[in-house]
C-alpha cells in the first residue's frame, strides 16, 4: 500500500511536489483571491501577494514616483500590498486626513521609536498633545520666530561668502540651517554650527536614524529581535535612535538648568508649566508631560523639522540650478525688496506676498514632498466608502506620497 510502513516516506520529491504540494499553492491562492474582498481594486500583481512589492519599491529611492506612475496607470485607487490602498483624489485625503477623522493610525506608528504626538494612536490623546503643540506653529509664534530665522540666515550668507573662490557642496550648510532654526526654536540650542563653522556631529546622528526608522517601520517584529543581536554593528544600528534621543535629552536638562519656563513662552516652558499645575491640583501627570515623554516630544520635533526643512531647502536649490529662467526671475523680484540691515536679510512681511517666491516654493512642495512614505491610517469597524470605493474593516489606506 502506498501509505502503510516504509512506503508512505518513500514517496519521491517530485511526487510530493507534483501531486500534494503544487496542488495545495493552487488551491490555496484560488481560495485567497475568491475570499479577497480588495481582489477589485487594481494594482501590480505581486502587490496582492506579498508586501515585499512595495518594501522593494521603498528600498529603491523612488517610491513616490513609482506610486504616481501607477496612478496614471490604474487611476485613483491602487493596491501597493494585499492589505494597504493608496489614494490620489483630493476627495480622498478631505475624508482621510481631516480634523476628527474616524480613521486612526495604523499600528505600525506604535514601532516608531519616540512616543509623541506624532504615533499617538488614541485620537483623544491625540487631540490633547496636538493642541499643546499648535501655539507653536501659529501666527504669534512664527513673528517670535523670525529674529532666530533671520539671524541664522545671516550666519549662513558669511559662512557661504567665505567659500564663494570654489566649488563647495552646499547641501550639509542647508541642513545645518534647519538644525540651527529647529534647535533653537524648540530647545534654545542651535548646536553652534553656523556660528563655528562646523557641520555638527548631530546631522550625522540623524543620518544614521533615518535608515533605522525605516526598519523600524517596515520590519516591527524584526526589529524587536535586531535590538538583542549578538552582533554589536547590528546593535548599535538598531539603537542609533536611542543615540540621538541623548543629544535631545542633554539640550532639555540644559534648558532647565539654565532658564525658567515660566519666564517663556516656547513648547518646553508650556509642557512645564501645564505639569507643574497638574502638580498643584494633585492630578496625574500623564506620560508625555513628565520628563521621558518631554524630551520623546521634542525629539520628534528636532528630528522631524531639520529632515523635512532641509530636504525642502535642497531641492529647492536644485532645482533653480536646473532652471536657470526662474532663478533669473527669482533675483529680479528679490532685488525689488528692501532691507533694514546690513546682512541684507529681508523681513517674513516684506516677502509673505511675492508671487515668484511664492510659486517656486508651491512647486517645490508640490514635486518634492518632504514625507518619505504615505502616512497610514486604519479603517475602522463596518468599513468605509472612500471617493466612491467601499474599503472593508483593517484596511490601512494613504494618500499618495
Amino acid at each position: 500500500m502506498l501509505f502503510s510502513g516504509v512506503g508512505f516516506w518513500a514517496i519521491s520529491p517530485k511526487f510530493m511536489l507534483k501531486y500534494i504540494i503544487l496542488p495545495y499553492l493552487i488551491l490555496l491562492s484560488l481560495f485567497r483571491w475568491c475570499s479577497d474582498p480588495l481582489r477589485s481594486v487594481p494594482g501590480p500583481f505581486f502587490a496582492k501577494c506579498t508586501r515585499l512589492w512595495i518594501i522593494l519599491a521603498d528600498l529603491s529611492g523612488y517610491r513616490g514616483s513609482i506610486v504616481h506612475k501607477l496612478h496614471k496607470q490604474y487611476g485613483p485607487v491602487v493596491r501597493v500590498s494585499p492589505n494597504e490602498l493608496c489614494f490620489a483624489s483630493t476627495e480622498a485625503l478631505d475624508e482621510i486626513y481631516k480634523a476628527n477623522s474616524k480613521y486612526t493610525k495604523a499600528p505600525v506608528y506604535e514601532s516608531y521609536a519616540f512616543m509623541g504626538t506624532f504615533n499617538t494612536r488614541d485620537q483623544h490623546q491625540y487631540r490633547t498633545m496636538k493642541r499643546r503643540l499648535n501655539p507653536s506653529f501659529n501666527p504669534r509664534a512664527m513673528e517670535e520666530l523670525e529674529p532666530v530665522l533671520r539671524r541664522q540666515i545671516c550666519n549662513l550668507i558669511k559662512c557661504l561668502d567665505k567659500r564663494l573662490e570654489t566649488s563647495f557642496d552646499i547641501v550639509p550648510w542647508l541642513r545645518t540651517l534647519s538644525l540651527s532654526v529647529v534647535g533653537e526654536g524648540f530647545i534654545g540650542n542651535s548646536f553652534s554650527g553656523l556660528e563655528t563653522e562646523k557641520i555638527p556631529t548631530l546631522l550625522n546622528e540623524i543620518d544614521e536614524v533615518i535608515p533605522t526608522l525605516w526598519v523600524w517601520w517596515m520590519f516591527p517584529l524584526l526589529s524587536v529581535v535586531l535590538q538583542h543581536s549578538p552582533f554589536p554593528g547590528i546593535r548599535r544600528f538598531m539603537n542609533a535612535a536611542n543615540d540621538f534621543r541623548k543629544y535631545c535629552a542633554s539640550a532639555y536638562r540644559n534648558y532647565l538648568e539654565t532658564k525658567n519656563p515660566q519666564e517663556h513662552h516656547d513648547l518646553i516652558a508650556r509642557m512645564v508649566k501645564e505639569r507643574e499645575e497638574l502638580r498643584q491640583k494633585a492630578q496625574p501627570i500623564p506620560r508625555h508631560l513628565t520628563d521621558e515623554g518631554i524630551i520623546d516630544e521634542l525629539t520628534n520635533m528636532i528630528f522631524a523639522g531639520t529632515d523635512t526643512i532641509g530636504n525642502t531647502l535642497i531641492y529647492l536649490f536644485w532645482e533653480l540650478a536646473h532652471h536657470p529662467e526662474w532663478q533669473s526671475r527669482l533675483r529680479e523680484e528679490l532685488r525689488c525688496v528692501t532691507t533694514d540691515d546690513l546682512n541684507f536679510c529681508p523681513r517674513y512681511g516684506a516677502v509673505a506676498e511675492l508671487p515668484v517666491l511664492d510659486a517656486v516654493l508651491q512647486e517645490t512642495f508640490r514635486v518634492h514632498p518632504a514625507g518619505f512614505s504615505g502616512l497610514l491610517r486604519l479603517v475602522p469597524q463596518g468599513g468605509a466608502t472612500i471617493a466612491g470605493v467601499y474599503v472593508p474593516p483593517g484596511v490601512s489606506i494613504f494618500w499618495k506620497e
